[in-house]
């Protein structure tokens, strides 16, 4: 008996992942925190990662330190725990 050639499945495409402005780093100086230039400089890359059409923007922050995650969840940040837990990585959707 003549055996049914099997036909291969074609594996589906992966999802496209978003261009994504990165953040390495940010600083204010501690005399001056608190008076919403860390807000003025997260704004001016916002808003330069549109301006050259990201769509998302990403950045890491230490996970202990819990003044700076708060500033970022303030500002719309959500902890990325797309690949298990959570290690300091954040992302800001654009779109």
């Amino acid at each position: 008996a003549r055996r049914k050639a099997e036909v291969p499945s074609t594996p589906e495409p992966p999802t496209p992942r978003p261009r994504s402005f990165g953040i390495l780093s940010i600083g204010v100086d501690p005399a001056t925190q608190g008076q919403g230039i860390g807000q003025v400089l997260m704004a001016a890359a916002e808003d330069e990662a549109r301006a050259q059409g990201f769509e998302q923007m990403h950045l890491t922050v230490h996970v202990d330190n819990d003044r700076a995650v708060q500033f970022y969840e303030r500002g719309g940040w959500q902890r990325d725990v797309t690949s298990g837990p959570w290690t300091g990585a954040m992302v800001k959707p654009l779109v």
